[in-house]
């Protein structure tokens, strides 16, 4: 019976494992907070990842800047360009910086602003309660460059006009941090995971909580009869006796540690190997 019991606990720990690593970053689940919504941006990098380029005149050459971001998984190097002219792999956010002089041009920078640990990408969302609409945005985490820590800072705009899918748009950089905003079509609301409400509706918590509590009954329950009674299979599970039972078994624990304690600080014991007098 014993075995039974380890193997199901040892399945028990797994799924516990699993639930705990869903709160890993997940483009189709950005959780914004506790109480804000639970967006599938998914579709948004489903051809592949968004691009923006920017180009500045510096005589007597142009410098120009490419960034590339994947919420979603890391970017792919492109296999006709010298791998060290691109950013190195697990990276989701590249800033490449080129100067072009007549036909030449040459990389001047490669900056990874945003990367993935283990197939994760290290990221956190965020929520600024304000009206008509609330701000949302996300942080993600890079790499050191030029000795200084590279992030971007991810702002994301809904029900933006004349965007037919996502758009990126550069806002500016601060020391190491990328300003980036994603624009992407429609309300927010069209883009709530399946989630929201499973994971902020009161009925799910409630559901939670009756879960718990009943995984505590059959635990408490099958290690007191197996315990006490020898029970097996169908009686191990805990009945009426043993809820009789708890306030006497509580007495008697609360008895115990208080004898425990009192012991040691009067330096006596009752010299009758742990009876009480009657």
């Amino acid at each position: 019976m014993w075995p039974r019991l380890v193997g199901k606990l040892q399945l028990f720990l797994a799924v516990s494992v699993a639930f705990v690593h869903v709160n890993a970053f997940d483009c189709k689940n950005v959780v914004f907070g506790k109480e804000g919504p639970i967006l599938d941006l998914s579709h948004i990098f489903a051809n592949g990842p968004l691009n923006v380029t920017l180009e500045e005149d510096t005589p007597p050459s142009t410098t120009i800047t490419t960034i590339t971001l994947d919420l979603c998984k890391p970017l792919e190097l492109i296999p006709w360009i010298d791998p060290l002219d691109q950013c190195s792999e697990n990276t989701n956010v590249c800033k490449i910086v080129k100067n072009r002089r007549g036909t030449s041009e040459r990389v001047e920078q490669i900056i990874t602003a945003g990367k993935s640990v283990s197939g994760d990408l290290q990221a956190k969302s965020w929520v600024e309660h304000s009206r008509p609409n609330n701000k949302l945005g996300i942080n993600i985490q890079g790499t050191t460059w030029a000795n200084l820590f590279q992030s971007t800072a991810l702002n994301i705009e809904c029900s933006s006009k004349n965007v037919q899918s996502g758009k990126l748009d550069y806002v500016g950089q601060d020391k190491g941090t990328l300003s980036l905003t994603l624009s992407i079509p429609g309300e927010c609301t069209n883009y709530v995971s399946k989630r929201f409400r499973e994971k902020h509706g009161f009925f799910s918590s409630l559901f939670w909580v009756i879960i718990t509590v009943v995984g505590l009954y059959l635990g408490i329950g099958v290690w007191y009869n197996y315990t006490h009674y020898g029970s097996n299979g169908w009686d191990l599970l805990p009945h009426r006796d043993f809820w009789r039972e708890v306030p006497y078994m509580a007495q008697d624990a609360f008895r115990h540690i208080r004898r425990t304690i009192n012991e040691p600080l009067s330096g006596q014991g009752t010299g009758r190997a742990g009876y009480e007098p009657v």
